[in-house]
């Protein structure tokens, strides 16, 4: 009465299945046929109380008979399961739902105790093994996946660790063997598992294969090696090259000279031309090996950095420049109190008088050059600006500049050698910092850099 709201006169002489309307998990006819073979049955039934609950009943049958033997009817005992089933289908619901999480996260999930049996691995950790779930769970880890050559050492740390002799490494790498037999390496990052008084019960580990990144790691590493290798080789090339070419150039510009003052005229125009074709050739040669050994100096001549103060710099550099600034009526505006930085002074004074020589070189015919050189702190480095009013450049070419031997203009038009921005990057570079230019066709440039503002990291 209690359980179903019925009173027992209102259920006396009325059918059970239909005053419940029972819900059986199979046909009733075969729940029926198991309690006439067997005397019991038991069971999940889905009943409806009076007022139209449907409650979940642990129900447990037991054929009555009469005095000779014959079915004479059924005892039925009815406990009511539902609070029981809801809180079961609460913890299911949580418990797809965690597995959820655990599927779609993309590295292996792994759950180990403490005799090194597998309690939990997710689909993921089941796709890179390549085993099914029931392969792997309660399987000892070890056993299955570590490489024989270093199984016992991989167990022997996760041993001494349950015993609680040491911790388990936070990050560990070791190889796994996948079913197909590959070799995957696998990055560890563990996580103890504890009971109330702190004994360890076991490990949760997510596992990340860096097989192919490490491949990559390494051919980066080989590839930046010989890089290196072929760049000191080529500096070192360019370098004895240049050298050795000076004195047999010297030698030839020097007779070609002496041809030119002592024959000229003495033979015929086409002669004359021709030896001043040879000279001016041999004179472009000089500038350019010359250029060339500075290039191939400045990583393997650089001095020991130490403190350079830039006003010093540029007091050097225009003085360098004098003439050519005061051939071209140009007018240099310097900031006050330029900073002092740590760094190569020889090589500070290349990078200035190359800037400012640009400048002045590549001028507009109409408009004397105004030059303007300033600098400005921004956190950890100085950043410089030398900015002219000349011809600018197209911004297409901006990158291109600063790439050895690349010029812009024809060497009737501008002279130099296509090596002196190539120059200034390799020495910015070599002090820890960046160079580029602003720029627009007819506006002028302004040549940015930066230095650091401390000593260089990679001479610290």
């Amino acid at each position: 009465e209690e359980l179903f709201g019925w009173k027992q006169a209102e259920a006396l002489g009325k059918e059970a299945r239909e005053l419940l309307r029972t819900q059986f998990p199979a046909p009733r006819e075969q729940t029926v046929q198991k309690l006439m073979e067997s005397g019991r049955w038991d069971g999940e039934l889905i009943q409806t109380t009076q007022q139209g609950q449907q409650l979940v009943v642990d129900s447990r049958w037991a054929l009555l008979r009469d005095y000779q033997g014959r079915p004479s009817g059924i005892l039925e005992i009815n406990t009511d399961i539902s609070e029981r089933k809801q809180a079961e289908e609460a913890v299911r619901r949580e418990r797809d739902k965690a597995q959820t999480y655990l599927d779609v996260v993309g590295v292996m999930l792994l759950v180990l105790t403490p005799d090194g049996k597998v309690a939990l691995i997710n689909k993921q950790g089941c796709r890179l093994l390549g085993y099914s779930e029931a392969e792997v769970l309660g399987r000892n880890w070890f056993d299955l996946v570590i490489p024989a050559v270093s199984r016992e050492s991989v167990r022997s740390v996760f041993q001494t660790a349950m015993r609680g002799g040491q911790d388990l490494p936070e990050h560990f790498e070791n190889v796994v063997v996948t079913k197909a037999g590959e070799e995957r390496l696998i990055s560890w990052h563990n996580i103890p598992l504890r009971d109330d008084q702190g004994r360890t019960q076991g490990t949760i580990s997510s596992g990340e294969d860096v097989t192919d990144q490490r491949r990559a790691d390494r051919r980066l590493k080989d590839t930046a090696t010989a890089l290196a290798r072929s760049n000191r080789e080529l500096e070192q090339f360019a370098y004895v090259a240049s050298h050795d070419l000076r004195e047999p150039l010297r030698m030839v510009a020097s007779y070609v000279q002496l041809l030119q003052r002592r024959y000229k005229g003495k033979l015929d125009a086409d002669a004359d031309q021709f030896i001043g074709f040879i000279v001016d050739g041999a004179r472009r040669m000089q500038a350019l090996i010359d250029d060339l050994l500075q290039y191939a100096r400045i990583e393997t001549r650089g001095k020991t950095p130490q403190p350079v103060d830039i006003n010093r710099v540029l007091e050097i550099a225009i003085s360098n420049l004098q003439i050519a600034i005061e051939e071209a009526g140009a007018a240099v505006e310097i900031q006050e109190q330029l900073p002092t930085i740590h760094g190569d002074d020889t090589q500070m004074t290349q990078l200035f008088q190359n800037l400012v020589s640009n400048a002045v070189k590549f001028r507009r015919p109409e408009a004397p050059p105004r030059i303007k050189v300033t600098a400005a702190r921004r956190g950890e480095e100085w950043e410089f600006v030398i900015s002219d009013n000349g011809i600018g450049i197209d911004p297409q070419y901006h990158d291109r500049i600063f790439v050895i031997f690349q010029r812009l203009h024809t060497r009737e038009q501008y002279s130099g050698t296509g090596i002196g921005l190539a120059l200034c990057k390799k020495i910015v570079e070599r002090h820890g910092g960046r160079i580029w230019v602003v720029s627009t066709v007819g506006e002028g440039a302004a040549f940015h850099f930066t230095l650091p503002a401390k000593r260089p990291p990679s001479w610290s």
